[in-house]
């Protein structure tokens, strides 16, 4: 009996204690101040993050590391850059489509064909016929 326990005990213990880490890949958009922002993420640990419109155009290229739900990213250093680049962010995944920058509570979503329009929140996602009444 005890032989059996110990199979059942030492088998089931790398189990425990390991955090829940979600894995994240594709983009995700968000937008306010007539500017675009899109955060790249692929499997290899390696994302980007460009802005494109009135806020200017930027592109920031780097590594990231996950643990539970927060995204930490890392920039290479400014000589990989190209222009304007922004510094270390951490990020909270929000469900399984969305990410929010903790810095400033904007939220960035996985866009799908009804969306035309995402904005600074998920909870204002518009269409176009509605942003075109505004």
């Amino acid at each position: 009996m005890r032989f059996l326990f110990s199979i059942f005990f030492f088998s089931a213990m790398p189990s425990f204690g390991q955090a829940d880490t979600k894995i994240i890949t594709g983009e995700y958009f968000g937008a306010w101040a007539r500017s675009r922002f899109v955060y790249s993420f692929t499997k290899d640990n390696t994302f980007s993050f460009t802005t494109a419109g009135h806020i200017g155009n930027s592109k920031t290229l780097g590594t990231f590391s996950i643990s539970g739900d927060t995204i930490f990213l890392t920039p290479y250093p400014k000589e990989k850059q190209k222009g304007a680049y922004s510094t270390n962010q951490t990020l909270l995944i929000d469900g399984d489509s969305c990410i929010i920058e903790l810095s400033v509570g904007y939220d960035y979503c996985k866009q799908t064909k009804k969306e035309k329009y995402i904005y600074n929140s998920k909870r204002r996602l518009i269409s176009k016929s509605e942003a075109q009444k505004q």
